[in-house]
């Protein structure tokens, strides 16, 4: 499942039982974050641009993954920065990831925000 802390602070966990879609983004997500564009190929059509330091990723669906997928775009540097996803439904997401550092430990705060029990 996916956590979620909401705006009011409370903890939450959705699953593939909820919503569907779920598994199947995360999966593509997981795989996104994992580098592993062999799985990716299963997928999608891998486009990529740009130079090491600043590049884009687009992810066109194959027609197993159309159904759910329109296009995911990734765009990054040394770290992924940006993660567009737009569901074949026109809903839109997008994560952002700032102030990324490697190699360091969580912080107490950290772990107890990832403590889902």
């Amino acid at each position: 499942g996916f956590p979620e802390l909401g705006a009011d602070g409370r903890k939450k966990v959705t699953t593939s039982k909820d919503v569907p879609v779920i598994a199947q983004l995360g999966r593509v997500l997981k795989s996104l974050l994992q580098g592993r564009w062999s799985t990716l190929d299963d997928y999608f059509t891998v486009k990529a641009e740009g130079r090491p330091e600043k590049w884009e990723v687009t992810l066109t669906p194959r027609a197993q993954t159309a159904a759910f997928l329109q296009r995911v775009q990734v765009t990054g540097g040394r770290f992924i920065e940006r993660i567009r996803v737009v569901e074949a439904s026109g809903d839109r997401m997008e994560l952002a990831f700032e102030h990324q550092r490697a190699d360091e430990l969580l912080t107490e705060r950290e772990t107890q925000l990832f403590a889902f029990r």
